[in-house]
């Protein structure tokens, strides 16, 4: 998404930066006040809808880049067990042990779609640190 922005606004409303991966160029906004700027004046700085497509495919605007306050906070209270380090620990070393498999399965020379394989090892490492 592109932002017009000029640099007293950038101040203002604290950091941001651009990045780009897989041919398209990303924007993040960082800070409560980005935020508000960027949902109040989507329109008018911003050529796509900033949330919508994520909340299109969640199905629910109840998610934690569109709260702030309160309901944020308790949200990420009730989220935080989930990214914790000790839920993942005792996984580790079969989380290291596959991907050395799966890296030893590629060839030299082998030509892989980075986007699928890389889907494909993560979704294994979740199911493996999340189910055993």
């Amino acid at each position: 998404m592109s932002l017009l922005l000029s640099s007293i606004h950038i101040i203002n409303l604290g950091p941001f930066f651009r990045f780009s991966r897989f041919n398209r160029v990303a924007t993040v906004l960082a800070g409560v006040k980005a935020i508000e700027f960027a949902l109040e004046h989507q329109e008018t700085h911003f050529n796509t809808d900033i949330y919508h497509n994520a909340s299109q495919q969640i199905g629910s605007e109840y998610n934690l880049t569109l709260l702030n306050g309160a309901t944020h906070r308790h949200l990420r209270k009730e989220m935080k067990p989930g990214f914790s380090r000790e839920i993942v620990a005792p996984t580790v070393p079969d989380l290291v042990t596959y991907v050395q498999q799966v890296a030893r399965s590629w060839k030299p020379g082998q030509e892989l779609d980075a986007m699928i394989a890389m889907s494909n090892l993560l979704m294994k490492q979740a199911g493996l640190s999340l189910l055993n």
